[in-house]
């Protein structure tokens, strides 16, 4: 019964899971622990979940950007690890179908403090069942990947804007040299007259040549 309950939510996550008992207490609310008499509920793994968030995201952002600044990790993070996020992955995953309440709270399954709990019960459940590999890839999925998306689509058309700020100074020799990193993403440098004004890493080669004008820009503008 377990299985067939969730077993559209692990096929969204890509898991196999052993112990299908970590789930259903992932998305056990206190409320319905309460009602039922039962001796769990989510809150231990949403504790144990937190702390694998923060620890997959910092990791990812140090692999990802191995220059980046522990100032910069630090709020990144913040971003990233937000309430907004947690919850938005909470609904992608339709999460709210799974969740069980006590009859005090049976009509506000929209409630969205409670998606952010739930999520990250879940990943805590993931992680006690399968090991942090796959908690580590679920939350790139969930949480990294769909952050990165939805900065790269708000970029301004930094390379036009770099071109336009070049034209200013009568500098028209731009060149984007783009690689392969070790984590098989692309790597892009931008020059201009045998001046490198920007680095940018990303999936896609036109993302990673946006974020190197988009540095490239910000030096001349002071991140306007």
């Amino acid at each position: 019964m377990i299985n067939n309950t969730f077993s559209e939510l692990f096929k969204k996550l890509k898991i196999k899971p052993k112990c299908y008992s970590f789930y259903m207490e992932a998305m056990t609310h206190i409320s319905f622990s309460n009602d039922n008499h039962l001796s769990y509920n989510y809150e231990r793994l949403e504790l144990l979940g937190d702390t694998i968030i923060s620890l997959v995201v910092v990791q990812y952002l140090f692999d990802k950007i191995p220059k980046m600044s522990v100032g910069d990790i630090t709020k990144t993070k913040i971003m990233i690890v937000q309430s907004k996020s947690e919850i938005m992955a909470a609904k992608q995953l339709n999460l709210k179908e799974y969740i069980l309440l006590g009859n005090s709270l049976a009509h506000d399954k929209n409630h969205e403090k409670i998606f952010e709990d739930v999520y990250e019960s879940l990943i805590g459940a993931i992680f006690l069942d399968l090991g942090l590999e796959v908690a580590r890839r679920v939350v790139i999925e969930t949480l990294c990947i769909p952050y990165e998306k939805s900065k790269l689509n708000s970029l301004v058309d930094f390379k036009s804007k770099f071109q336009e700020l070049m034209m200013k100074y009568g500098k028209k020799s731009i060149k984007y040299k783009v690689f392969k990193n070790s984590h098989d993403n692309y790597h892009a440098e931008l020059w201009c007259n045998n001046i490198k004004y920007g680095t940018g890493i990303g999936k896609k080669i036109k993302d990673a040549e946006q974020l190197a004008a988009k540095e490239a820009c910000n030096k001349f503008t002071g991140g306007r």
